[in-house]
């Protein structure tokens, strides 16, 4: 199970790695996936990420 574990942990850290950078390309405006009419209540890439496992 450790084993396991561990490689859970890894990608938990690489896609909290990969949010950070999508939150940054939305800070800088370079990423826009949304019609200009849609109000924007987050970033639209937050609803495809996966919840990092907390209970590891």
């Amino acid at each position: 199970h450790e084993e396991a574990k561990s490689e859970l942990n890894l990608i938990a850290k690489e896609l909290e790695e990969a949010n950070s950078y999508l939150d940054e390309l939305y800070k800088k405006n370079e990423v826009i996936d949304v019609d200009a009419d849609t109000p924007v209540q987050e970033p639209a890439h937050k609803k495809q990420c996966f919840p990092t496992p907390r209970n590891l």
